[in-house]
């Protein structure tokens, strides 16, 4: 494998990687939780 089709393989696991970590955060409420009241909204304390 050459270095150009390492890159492009690369590249597209960190796109699917970082849309299935947003749809998750985004279907569960993450973001939700988050800007109403930030960390200690989520974490507790």
């Amino acid at each position: 494998m050459n270095g150009k089709k390492f890159l492009i393989f690369l590249m597209s696991f960190l796109v699917c990687f970082a849309v299935a970590l947003y749809l998750y955060m985004y279907l569960t409420g993450w973001f939700d939780i988050f800007l109403d009241s930030g960390f200690k909204g989520l974490y507790g304390k």
